[in-house]
């Protein structure tokens, strides 16, 4: 989700905006700043919550699970944007998936 983000103030950026109106606009329309730096936004309306890798490392550990694996699973740039740009290349956006079991 931080990458979708910085992703779309390259792009506002590369359109000639200026730093603030490039930030101002890639905030998502019913998000608010402190719930982006919780990694919460919207989903067609609905609040959702991404995870850093890290994040879930840490939160699985402490909620006592071991993780027996975690996968990185890399999609296409047209999942996030409608009609995404030519210069828009790798890296490409992602999601984890992980097993875990209770110690």
């Amino acid at each position: 989700m931080h990458y979708i983000q910085f992703r779309q103030i390259d792009g506002c950026l590369r359109t000639g905006m200026d730093c603030a109106t490039a930030v101002r606009e890639s905030v998502p329309a019913r998000g608010s700043v402190r719930e982006l730096h919780q990694g919460i936004s919207p989903i067609k309306g609905v609040p959702t919550k991404h995870f850093l890798r890290e994040e879930l490392l840490v939160l699985l550990r402490n909620l006592q699970f071991d993780v027996l694996t975690m996968e990185k699973h890399v999609y296409p740039w047209s999942v996030e944007f409608a009609d995404p740009p030519s210069w828009l290349q790798d890296p490409r956006p992602w999601c984890w998936s992980v097993l875990a079991c209770r110690k």
